[in-house]
């Protein structure tokens, strides 16, 4: 027996508010572009609303919210770049001085490698989650994970 998803609206809302600080940064971590984040985020809450049946089970609401968002992200990072001469956002207004060094670290990872990293080490996901998220093995999560903190190692070594 298939469960019932039950949300109204005012329960969506709650919801989505209390992770949407966590989906930013995940968008900004794939994106690193304020605009398109913001995008990227209405159209993820937007299929998000419309697909809500298509969730099984209530507890993986925020995990399902992400691989929504992962892919509309991923989505306008393609589209973005066909577009000539686009280029992201070197700094966002959201960030601090004091973390602009390891944002432009992070920048310089490829996104297949900054988004498990961002995942696990800034949003707290496990590797088991990160690996539903992104529809990979997990012992390939680890690796990507294991490549960027080298990257990173390595760039701060300079």
């Amino acid at each position: 027996m298939k469960w019932e998803m039950n949300m109204d609206e005012k329960m969506f809302s709650q919801r989505v508010h209390a992770c949407a600080d966590r989906l930013w940064r995940i968008s900004w971590s794939i994106l690193r572009n304020g605009a398109d984040c913001d995008d990227a985020l209405q159209n993820a809450l937007l299929c998000a609303w419309r697909g809500i049946r298509g969730l099984n089970n209530d507890a993986y609401f925020e995990t399902w919210l992400t691989r929504i968002l992962i892919n509309e992200s991923r989505s306008l990072l393609r589209k973005r770049a066909r577009l000539p001469g686009a280029l992201p956002e070197s700094i966002c207004e959201r960030e601090t001085p004091e973390n602009v060094d390891l944002s432009d670290a992070l920048g310089a990872l490829e996104v297949k490698l900054r988004l498990p990293l961002v995942l696990h080490y800034m949003e707290g996901y496990s590797v088991k989650e990160i690996s539903d998220m992104l529809c990979l093995p997990e012992t390939t999560v680890k690796w990507r994970m294991h490549a960027a903190r080298k990257q990173l190692r390595d760039e701060w070594k300079k």
